[in-house]
C-alpha cells in the first residue's frame, strides 16, 4: 500500500510540475506576442516618419530644381 501511495505522490507532483511549466510557457509566450505587437507598431511608426521624410525631400528638391517631380 505505501509504494502505490508513493507512485499517487509522484504522479501528483509530475502533473503538478507539468502544470507549472505549461504555465511558465504561456507566459513567456504572452510576454513574446506583446514584443512582437510592440515590434510591429514600431516599424509603422519607422514606415510614417520615411514617408515623411520622402515627401519632405521631394518638396525640397522641387523648390532647389523650380521642377514639379
Amino acid at each position: 500500500m505505501k509504494e502505490t501511495s508513493n507512485t499517487n505522490t509522484n504522479t501528483t507532483s509530475n502533473c503538478n510540475n507539468n502544470t507549472t511549466t505549461n504555465a511558465n510557457k504561456i507566459k513567456a509566450l504572452k510576454g513574446l506576442k506583446n514584443d512582437v505587437e510592440e515590434d510591429n507598431k514600431t516599424i509603422m511608426v519607422h514606415k510614417e516618419n520615411e514617408k515623411k521624410l520622402n515627401s519632405d525631400l521631394q518638396s525640397q528638391l522641387e523648390l532647389i530644381s523650380g521642377f514639379s517631380l
